[in-house]
């Protein structure tokens, strides 16, 4: 874990906040496009497994993690912004010296934003659309109900280990040169996210968008924004804390 890596990330969040404040419609812009390709990872993953599903359950959950990873490979590959990723960066920038903590926020606050208009955007094209409509409302209601059905501090633990997988990913990326190894190593990690059943802010706000518009009479609207707000915090510790933190420590021993 050296220096330079942490400076490297540090170097990216620093560059995120300077578009931010200079032109936050173009970071915003750039977190919506974000949202809009992690949808894609979301899309293929809810069809696979509600697809699979009832041959074999177990076969339709690992396919479907295998198929999330897309998204987060196409975030990488377009260089958008995905709220889960900042948790990394910002932290990292603010204890580097880079970042001031008030300039981290913001930009993490657009993020999440942006994703979130990004999500929005393409769950209403999906669902106005009509396309597998049936398929996709029958399985984002056991979803969404076993998501609500978890304890606030089930979600928030989750949440926390959720981040600590996409910002290891993330991390790891940095120190890759070669977008092969880059790819490789989001595929089976973010895979593993998924397969632990953990809660990631963005993509549980694309599965509870998709079923209020899927099925507008559904209950439980507060209890969706509240799983999504304790998530997002959860988010926040997961990369601030269990990543970005100990590997500056570590990389800091010199100074």
């Amino acid at each position: 874990m050296q220096w330079e890596t942490l400076e490297a990330i540090s170097g990216g969040a620093l560059k995120s906040v300077h578009e931010a404040e200079a032109t936050p419609l173009r970071y915003l812009m750039r977190a919506l496009i974000g949202g809009m390709l992690l949808f894609i990872g979301v899309f293929l993953s809810i069809m696979t497994s509600a697809l699979i599903q009832d041959l074999n359950p177990g076969l339709g959950k690992v396919l479907g993690a295998f198929v999330f990873p897309i998204g987060l490979i196409l975030i990488l590959m377009f260089g958008a912004q995905l709220y889960t990723s900042t948790c990394l960066y910002q932290p990292m920038g603010v204890l580097t010296g880079k970042v001031k903590i008030s300039q981290g926020v913001k930009v993490m606050v657009l993020c999440f934003i942006g994703n979130m208009i990004g999500l929005a955007l393409l769950c209403e094209l999906l669902a106005g659309g009509g396309e597998q409509r049936e398929i996709l409302a029958g399985y984002l209601h056991h979803l969404v109900e076993g998501r609500l059905a978890v304890a606030p501090m089930q979600t928030f633990l989750r949440a926390i280990l959720c981040n600590f997988y996409i910002c290891v990913s993330s991390f790891v990326g940095y120190k890759m040169t070669s977008e092969t190894g880059k790819i490789t190593v989001i595929f089976f990690v973010i895979a593993g996210f998924v397969l632990s059943g953990t809660d990631h802010s963005i993509a549980n706000g694309a599965y509870f968008m998709l079923y209020k518009m899927l099925e507008p009479t559904a209950e439980g609207g507060l209890a969706m924004l509240a799983n999504v707000v304790i998530a997002t915090v959860g988010n926040f510790i997961g990369g601030a804390v269990l990543v970005a933190l100990p590997t500056w420590y570590i990389g800091n021993e010199k100074k």
